[in-house]
């Protein structure tokens, strides 16, 4: 039993430690400011969109970019028709229909290969809200970086209720743990909804085709195996937001499709951080079910949920002020409590979905 109860506490531990490294490289890196730059140009994949495509297009019509281009994926409604209606005269726009097979990945690949001319690429999704210096503060900072990729901050909001709110701090904790880790040397995560690229290195990638979708993970994992640079945008320029689910089964979907990907990652800390956190999760819960079957000490299990509600009460309040989401002691506990669930309903129910979901 002392090596079980050693196990949960170097579980634990050793997740707070990794956790307060990140932390610390958000804490040092200053905010950066808006630089201009004209020279980069947007892609974004769209499939069954149309209920978002004039919100899109408003905001990208703002974007200080040389051109624009819009693959509409095989979708069932009508947004390449509305894509058509709406993009006008405005020349930097390309609308273009997938040919290929279905996906966002091969979506994003059409975008790529129409925007011939362009050196540096702002990605994101037909969900997205952003400002409008958005592309030119990222593919500025791709240049001046000399980067491959910059990844960049992605705010989910709710509708206001409980539920959506324990849904956008669990995002929360995702965009600080993406920001530490990346500032720190150590990206293991980005969201293809804020994203700059340079284009060679987009073209030159290999994204394992095995999944239709998981076009940011797996440029990410590449670009780190082949000496790729990877910056990060700690700026609110580079920010952008989308809407969280508003269902446990929408939630559940979303985060089942972005878990049933690690399966095809081979960059070594995108698959053994996202262990350590797993099993930190795991850990508290089972010294607790220990100690009250007697099994266990109370103190390792105190010690486990102490250490454990502390990191991640840090990671959410380290982000509260950047991201601009509300952090509050309830929800806070609420999360931590419901967590270890949640992660296991989320391999489970991985099982039984279909990995070529968009």
């Amino acid at each position: 039993m002392i090596l079980i109860e050693t196990a949960i506490l170097t579980a634990v531990f050793a997740y707070a430690i990794l956790i307060f490294v990140w932390l610390i490289a958000w804490h040092k890196a200053p905010d950066e400011g808006i630089t201009e730059s004209s020279d980069g140009s947007i892609a974004v994949a769209l499939h069954n969109e149309a209920g978002n495509v004039p919100a899109l297009l408003a905001c990208l019509r703002r974007q200080k970019a040389a051109a624009i281009a819009l693959v509409d994926d095989h979708s069932a409604d009508s947004t390449y028709n509305s894509l058509m209606s709406l993009v006008g005269r405005d020349s930097r726009f390309v609308v273009l229909r997938n040919t290929r097979p279905g996906g966002k990945k091969n979506a994003l690949r059409t975008a790529v290969r129409s925007l011939h001319e362009a050196k540096v690429m702002a990605f994101t999704d037909a969900d997205c809200q952003m400002a409008d210096s958005w592309a030119s503060t990222l593919c500025a900072k791709c240049e001046s970086s000399h980067a491959d990729m910059v990844i960049a901050p992605v705010a989910m909001l709710g509708d206001g209720s409980f539920l959506t709110h324990l849904f956008e701090l669990d995002f929360l904790a995702l965009q600080v743990c993406t920001a530490g880790s990346a500032l720190a040397g150590m990206p293991f995560l980005c969201n293809g909804a804020s994203l700059a690229v340079r284009r060679e290195a987009y073209m030159s990638a290999n994204l394992n085709d095995a999944f239709v979708s998981g076009d940011d993970v797996f440029l990410l994992s590449f670009l780190k195996q082949n000496g790729g640079k990877i910056v990060y945008a700690k700026s609110a320029q580079a920010l952008v937001t989308t809407r969280c689910p508003t269902t446990l089964k929408g939630f559940v979907r979303q985060r089942t499709r972005w878990f049933r990907k690690a399966s095809g990652y081979t960059d070594w800390q995108m698959i053994v951080f996202p262990i350590v956190i797993f099993v930190s999760n795991m850990a508290w819960p089972v010294a607790l079910i220990l100690a009250a079957c007697e099994a266990g000490s109370w103190c390792t299990a105190a010690a486990a949920i102490a250490a454990k509600f502390m990191t991640d009460s840090a990671v959410l309040w380290s982000g509260r002020k950047f991201w601009k989401i509300r952090v509050d002691s309830l929800t806070v506990a609420t999360l931590f409590i419901v967590y270890p669930i949640y992660i296991l309903l989320i391999v489970f129910s991985s099982l039984f979905k279909n990995k070529g979901r968009w």
